[in-house]
């Protein structure tokens, strides 16, 4: 196995196997059944894993996206993103990349967002990608493997990439839901990230209080997953290694969106552990990051300022 190198230890490799265009419109007094107009605010290209490469790149990491485009959407996504200055390797594919709608409603205190379900994703197309990843994956790197696939990846295609990486000596991060998150616990990543209604659905019961999610956080643990975050929105977020268990809590601030702020959690501790920093102190720098997501619109488009100013107040403190 090759030794790593100083660049691919600090590199944050994402995937994204269902990215979209993301639209954030304002729709004061939103009604079903009726007509509403909106104004629009934002464009951009989004996915999970792509919204942590965003936020990473904000906060000065080092970072690359991967995933699959096509069409005239998928093209509006790459001139997005090279727009940013965000590297991003892809195959390209016949469908067409989907279009997902973020509809706020500031009168009403309301955030509806409504996502394509994505295109077909061809057999051969597939083999590209995960020829794909392979060359891409370093030993001592880190890859964040995250939300929803197109039609035609499988269900065993977090499992698969995951298994992937971990041959080769990554360290992974798992943040998905149903059965790819299923399936991608046991594949062992480095780092589960999930909310509550993520940890509840994959152990198939309530997890109302912290007892309940400690046993059920333990349980992954078990499993030889290094760490376990649970976030819990304006809560803050649970966090279980092998030796600690910790509760994370930020300050209040006037938040106006949500879209995206776990995937800000997720790049906000590894920005923090590549710097060196404690798990504490890394998981602390997540959840500013994370909070600082809800002062704009869009998934990912946190400054260092915002984090900063929002760390002063992010509490930590040892459960166990």
């Amino acid at each position: 196995m090759d030794k790593p190198n100083d660049e691919s230890v600090k590199m944050v490799l994402t995937v994204t196997l269902n990215p979209a265009i993301d639209r954030t419109i304002l729709a004061d007094g939103f009604r079903v059944n009726a007509v509403n107009r909106g104004q629009p605010v934002l464009a951009a290209a989004g996915g999970k894993g792509i919204n942590v490469s965003r936020a990473v790149f904000r906060l000065g990491g080092n970072t690359e996206a991967l995933s699959v485009l096509g069409g005239e959407t998928g093209k509006l996504a790459l001139k997005l993103l090279r727009d940013e200055g965000i590297r991003i390797r892809y195959v390209a594919i016949e469908g067409e990349t989907r279009t997902c709608y973020g509809i706020i409603d500031r009168k009403l205190g309301t955030e509806t967002i409504l996502n394509e379900s994505g295109p077909l994703v061809l057999d051969g197309e597939r083999e590209k990608f995960l020829k794909l990843f392979e060359n891409s994956v370093s030993r001592g790197g880190w890859v964040v493997i995250s939300g929803s696939t197109a039609r035609g990846f499988g269900d065993e295609i977090y499992y698969d990439l995951i298994s992937i990486a971990n041959e080769k000596g990554a360290h992974t991060v798992l943040d998905a839901t149903a059965t790819y998150l299923t399936r991608g616990v046991e594949a062992v990543p480095y780092l589960v990230k999930l909310n509550m209604e993520e940890l509840a659905s994959l152990v198939h019961g309530n997890v109302d209080n912290v007892d309940d999610m400690m046993g059920e956080m333990e349980r992954l643990i078990l499993k030889g997953i290094n760490m376990v975050v649970v976030t819990r929105a304006e809560k803050g977020a649970l966090a279980m290694t092998r030796d600690r268990l910790l509760s994370i809590k930020p300050p209040e601030v006037a938040a106006v969106n949500t879209w995206g702020s776990g995937d800000c959690v997720v790049a906000g501790i590894l920005v923090g552990l590549i710097e060196g920093n404690s798990i504490d102190e890394a998981l602390k720098y997540g959840v500013a990051a994370g909070t600082a997501n809800t002062l704009s619109y869009g998934a990912g488009f946190i400054n260092n300022r915002d984090v900063s100013e929002i760390l002063q107040g992010v509490t930590s403190a040892r459960v166990l």
